[in-house]
């Protein structure tokens, strides 16, 4: 059984493409593309699903047409429009964060004090963002290699040394 904590969010589909089964897939990380026998987990009545990827092409830069094993029509493929799509938590880990809305539900730590779970990210600018709550407080992170100690995925924890001051800026 796979689950949620060993897993990341990677997109979502939406409607089908064509008559042969292909369905589209919006995704925010292309760290999928060097993967030999692809597969992408998709969440069904909150059980998560392995579907192994025949062949896939992308439509634009952030949505793909995919193609999985066995799903060989329209109909076949309309089961499984718009649902959620993760990947094994193993294809986000490494030196370089290349994913930042896979750590959304993550707890963030500094020092032994915990500031909250993150709650949104913004990528999307040079300097990324976590988006941390804790209550009905908010905490705009700025996501700095420096200020990251660990990173322990099976937790779902990250550990930061942010400067003296940081938490107070929010405020």
């Amino acid at each position: 059984m796979i689950r949620k904590e060993d897993v990341f969010l990677i997109g979502k589909t939406h409607k089908i493409h064509g008559i042969n089964g292909e369905i589209q897939l919006s995704f925010n990380t292309d760290v999928f593309e060097d993967i030999e026998d692809l597969f992408f987990i998709l969440e069904i009545n909150d059980i998560l699903v392995p579907f192994f990827v025949k062949e896939f092409r992308y439509k634009n830069n952030d949505t793909l047409l995919v193609k999985f094993e066995g799903i060989e029509t329209a109909e076949e493929a309309r089961e499984y429009e718009n649902l959620n799509v993760y990947l094994p938590i193993e294809y986000n880990e490494g030196d370089e964060m290349t994913n930042l809305s896979a750590f959304i539900g993550y707890q963030v730590k500094n020092g032994k004090t915990l500031i909250g779970e993150i709650t949104d990210v913004d990528d999307q600018t040079s300097n990324w963002l976590f988006f941390v709550e804790n209550g009905n407080r908010e905490f705009i992170i700025p996501v700095v290699e420096e200020f990251i100690e660990k990173i322990d995925h099976k937790k779902k924890m990250i550990q930061m040394n942010l400067p003296e001051g940081m938490l107070e800026i929010n405020d």
